[in-house]
């Protein structure tokens, strides 16, 4: 799997929630797989109506930021 060039840590690879692919381990994916799980087994949405790979745009004052 190629590694992309990121300002982010890369922590090594992980295997994503929804689909089971072999992903770029890094904070955001962390993020964005327990979004995923806590969706399917806590708040019961079926896995197959959630996007995976979504991109996610946050808001701090007057930063804001979004995922790769």
């Amino acid at each position: 799997m190629p590694v992309p060039k990121s300002h982010h840590l890369i922590y090594g690879t992980l295997i994503d929630y929804l689909t089971s692919v072999e992903l770029t381990d890094t904070d955001d994916e962390r993020i964005r797989q327990n979004l995923a799980k806590m969706m399917v087994e806590e708040k019961k949405y079926p896995r197959a109506t959630l996007t995976p790979r979504l991109r996610i745009e946050m808001q701090h004052g007057w930063r804001s930021t979004r995922t790769r």
